[in-house]
């Protein structure tokens, strides 16, 4: 009971601050949502997608670090696609969509990640560790 009272103060932070706050916000999801958390993390992608900020070494972190967590629900539902035969045409098609955006997302947002900015100082550029190891 005592918990209402504090959820006021408290200010919420971002599940995509860094990898730990991912994977906390992940399992919160998870538990809370059980696996409508696999579209809960489609929304949140799709949003990440829609702002045209840069991707910073943390951002791209704290995705990967999703797609990590949530890879077991998104491996359940293309199971209960492919096994299902007799599942209903409107069914199918929702499983379909739910599974293809969730992948359209994550691609568009590594596709983003791993697209050269000319514009961005060399400092500031979000390079994977084997690119910057056998450029330098």
């Amino acid at each position: 009971m005592l918990d209402f009272f504090s959820r006021g103060t408290k200010s919420k932070s971002d599940p995509l601050a860094n990898a730990a706050a991912a994977k906390a916000y992940a399992d919160a999801l998870k538990q809370e949502y059980g696996a409508a958390a696999h579209e809960k993390m489609t929304e949140m992608l799709a949003e990440v997608n829609a702002q045209s900020s840069r991707v910073t070494a943390d951002l791209l972190d704290a995705v990967l670090t999703l797609n990590l967590e949530i890879q077991p629900l998104h491996d359940n539902l293309c199971t209960q696609y492919f096994l299902n035969s007799r599942m209903p045409k409107v069914l199918e098609g929702q499983l379909r969509a739910q599974i293809l955006s969730f992948g359209k997302e994550l691609l568009d947002f590594y596709q983003r990640a791993l697209s050269f900015d000319v514009d961005v100082q060399q400092e500031e550029r979000c390079v994977p560790c084997c690119l910057w190891y056998w450029c330098a």
